[in-house]
């Protein structure tokens, strides 16, 4: 499936996770996609800047130091379900079927391709 690169060119993705360089290479790619990028280390952050900035997609750690990537999905399934929200993780206890009862789009397993992130990315702004 392919999608059109000109819908990431107006997008604001946030990106949660408490290591910076998983946070810097997503940022790196959603950026030279055409994408405004911002950044956080945990949810309580993350949630500070839904509500200074317009976001057009999360993606998020599960398992961070300061929080909880589930928790977080199902507040923002909650509160704004209109922005799509995609998981990261190194290992969890769920499974795709079961994060998508949250609101999820998709789970990504780390290592993960960024180029597959960026694609899921804009095949669902695309489709809204």
């Amino acid at each position: 499936m392919s999608f059109s690169k000109s819908i990431l060119k107006s997008a604001t993705i946030l990106i949660c996770d408490d290591e910076e360089d998983i946070r810097e290479i997503l940022a790196f790619a959603f950026e030279d996609a055409g994408c405004h990028v911002l950044q956080s280390k945990n949810p309580k952050e993350a949630w500070q800047l839904i509500h200074k900035h317009k976001v057009d997609c999360i993606i998020s750690d599960i398992r961070m130091s300061d929080g909880n990537g589930v928790d977080f999905a199902k507040k923002i399934n909650q509160t704004c379900p209109d922005i799509p929200f995609f998981l990261m993780t190194g290992f969890t206890d769920y499974q795709g079927s079961e994060v998508r009862e949250f609101g999820v789009e998709a789970l990504f397993f780390k290592p993960f391709v960024v180029a597959e992130v960026v694609e899921a990315v804009a095949l669902k702004l695309q489709s809204l």
